[in-house]
């Protein structure tokens, strides 16, 4: 399955969704830590490489912290229906940051209006780690978007018979909103949006996270409780003496996981537009290789909401 984003991927259809255009955001570190397990490792983690410097001869090594982190590189809705979506999403009435609405839908000789009024939505994402020493079992961020940056629009036209006696025929334009379009968020630039979370310490964190979205409205925070069920490698550990984080063995290691539930508080935003939720495990592949034509792409995450990528990016050099 290939994901449309405007551009021919010709005739040989991936295993699995790409867009045309990403293999070039995929800097050298990403595909260094597929080469080194390529073909050696089945399934490997490629996190391993990334903050470990593992390999499929050296499996055992200290943590590289603050170096690389985790990012959303990549974020874009999804659904059959994006005017349906549009209205969802543009119910705000909060007069101090409303939403951008759909404009009167009455026609214009010319093509230039838009569909929407001036503004941004505000897109809220809370992670889900696991932290072992922060209370609240997620950390939350937002990031706006306006809506061109979200959706696609063009014109349908309409012709309309005019005049009294003698009549004519006119035609008008409507504006429509009739798909969608992706953000990219891999811009080193300093004024750029960057949404960065945090290192996938194995020690800290849990190895598997969750990611909700929403479009959020109000801004009530409302903390509630709930049971979560968190996974951590039992596989790493601190070398007292140095001072210094290690995971012995790729994967899990011969120690497999520690499973543990407790209740935590839990943090979310009342009002908002839900856009589902995203689960990624530490063990994902950050890049894979299409064999369509033989270059490395970041791996997609998709609910019925939104497809997104989430990888390592290096802050450090």
């Amino acid at each position: 399955m290939q994901i449309d984003d405007g551009n021919d991927g010709g005739s040989c259809n991936p295993p699995f969704p790409i867009i045309s255009g990403r293999e070039n955001t995929v800097p050298q570190f990403l595909k260094t830590a597929h080469d080194v397990f390529d073909g050696r490792i089945s399934q490997p983690w490629q996190r391993d490489n990334i903050y470990y410097q593992l390999t499929p001869t050296q499996t055992t090594n200290t943590y590289v912290g603050g170096r690389y982190l985790e990012a959303i590189t990549y974020f874009r809705l999804n659904n059959n229906n994006p005017e349906l979506i549009f209205s969802i999403m543009s119910d705000q009435n909060n007069s101090a940051n409303p939403d951008p609405m759909r404009t009167n839908q009455s026609w214009e000789r010319d093509r230039t209006r838009v569909p929407w009024t001036d503004g941004a939505f505000e897109i809220g994402v809370s992670v889900t780690d696991n932290s072992k020493t922060r209370g609240n079992i997620n950390m939350a961020f937002t990031f706006p978007a306006a809506p061109e940056e979200l959706f696609i629009f063009s014109y349908e036209s309409i012709v309309r018979r005019r005049g009294w006696g003698i009549t004519w025929k006119r035609t008008y334009w409507r504006p429509k909103i009739d798909g969608f379009k992706g953000m990219d968020f891999t811009s080193t630039n300093i004024d750029a949006i960057k949404l960065h979370i945090h290192a996938w310490d194995l020690t800290e964190y849990s190895n598997i996270w969750h990611l909700d979205f929403k479009e959020v409205d109000v801004s009530t925070e409302i903390t509630t409780k709930t049971t979560n069920v968190k996974k951590y490698n039992t596989n790493v550990s601190i070398n007292i003496p140095l001072g210094e984080k290690e995971k012995a063995g790729l994967k899990f290691g011969a120690s497999v996981e520690e499973t543990n539930t407790d209740e935590r508080n839990f943090k979310w935003v009342e009002g908002s537009d839900e856009l589902g939720r995203i689960v990624i495990p530490f063990g994902d592949k950050t890049v894979i290789k299409n064999p369509c034509d033989g270059k490395l792409y970041p791996r997609l995450y998709n609910n019925a909401s939104i497809t997104l990528e989430m990888r390592p990016v290096q802050v450090e050099f």
